[in-house]
Parts: C-alpha cells; sequence; structure tokens
C-alpha cells in the first residue's frame, strides 16, 4: 500500500521531488565564485599534504582493493577538507577536517576485490583500516 502510494505521487506532474525543487533557493554565481575564493585561502599544512598521500598509497597497497586512491581522489579530498575547515570558521585545515570528509569523499573511489566483496567486506571498512594504519600528523611537522 505505502509503495503503491509512492508510485502515484511521484508519477503525477509537478508532484513528488519536482515539489521538492520549487522550494530550494537557487544559489547566485556570485556567491558561489566568493565561497570557491574563500576556500582557496584556507591553509593547508605540508604535513597533511603527506598524510593524504600517505593514505592514498596506503590504499594502492591494501590487499582487499584492486583500485586505491588516486591523485584526483587525493585532491578532491584536500579541497572537501578545505570546505569544512571554512564552515567550521577557521582559515587552516585540521587533520579531523580530513578524516570527517574523508569517507564521503574517498570509499566510493575505493574499488574492493571480488575476493574481498565475497568476504563481506565494504569501502568504508578499508576506509577505516586505512586510517588506523597511517600515523596522524603533527600540524608544522615538516620533517
Amino acid at each position: 500500500k505505502t509503495e503503491a502510494l509512492i508510485l502515484s505521487r511521484y508519477d503525477k506532474p509537478g508532484g513528488g521531488h519536482q515539489a521538492a525543487l520549487q522550494s530550494i533557493t537557487p544559489l547566485a554565481e556570485h556567491d558561489l565564485i566568493l565561497a570557491r575564493e574563500q576556500t582557496a585561502t584556507v591553509h593547508v599544512d605540508e604535513s597533511l599534504y603527506r598524510y593524504v598521500v600517505m593514505l592514498a598509497a596506503a590504499s594502492r597497497q591494501h590487499p582487499q582493493l584492486s583500485l586505491g586512491l588516486s591523485t584526483r581522489g587525493a585532491l578532491a579530498l584536500i579541497r572537501c577538507a578545505r570546505v569544512e575547515a571554512a564552515l567550521s570558521s577557521r582559515d587552516y585545515v585540521l587533520p579531523d577536517d580530513i578524516k570527517r570528509v574523508a569517507p564521503l569523499v574517498i570509499s566510493h573511489r575505493l574499488l574492493l576485490t571480488s575476493e574481498a566483496q565475497l568476504a563481506g567486506y565494504t569501502a568504508l571498512q578499508v576506509y577505516q583500516e586505512l586510517v588506523n594504519q597511517v600515523a596522524i600528523p603533527n600540524i608544522g611537522d615538516n620533517a
């Protein structure tokens, strides 16, 4: 009965998702440009770049993965961490910003091996293993 109600509601012109979209206020282009410019100025310490590189390298060697995090995926992780920091009213990225956005940014970029899939692994579980395996840097540690 519930499923039939959903089908009938979403099948009607102007129903379902279309009605929800009408309530959304569009973002002005200049606001988007300003937000991009502001997040680009958020500082990322060199040690955090190395941390993301180590996460990516560890993912490429993980036995449960046939495809690890690419350089493009690592860049997306840095960029999203910058946004997270800006949304937290900071002009610098913390390791916690990276850890907070990483599951959302990288889990769909990791490709499990067939064996891992059959064993019931998920990309999120592998991500957790990677985070536990790679040491979190001290900010400013440029060694």
